[in-house]
């Protein structure tokens, strides 16, 4: 995918988080104890897939930590807008479950670049 696909891409799901995170709306996840942490990490999974590095990065540790950094407080500013929102309420256990689903999103997304690297030499 080329730098300008990969962008519009970002773009159009922070969009999407930003909307599901900010319109108030009377969905239940009580049907298993800590279910919207989990809807939490699996909405920021594909967030942390599009946020990984390219395989041309020259420092790959700089690359990781500062798109861990981005996911991450984008996640944790979508829980602070939420607090001016009538009907939601920000969590920090919210927060952390961005955060885990960030990382999880960039080493699956790092993982199956080197695989697929692995696979054409």
């Amino acid at each position: 995918m080329n730098k300008g696909t990969s962008s519009i891409l970002i773009v159009v799901y922070l969009v999407l988080l930003a909307v599901g995170s900010l319109v108030p709306c009377r969905f239940s996840s009580d049907v298993v104890a800590g279910g919207d942490k989990v809807i939490h990490f699996l909405f920021y999974v594909p967030l942390g897939i599009l946020l990984r590095p390219p395989k041309t990065s020259s420092s790959l540790s700089l690359a990781l930590t500062l798109r861990l950094g981005v996911g991450t407080l984008y996640g944790f500013f979508m829980e602070l807008l939420q607090t001016a929102v009538p009907g939601r309420t920000a969590s920090l256990y919210d927060g952390i479950a961005n955060f885990l689903g960030v990382a999880v999103g960039i080493s699956v997304g790092v993982l199956h670049g080197w695989i697929r690297g692995r696979m054409e030499n």
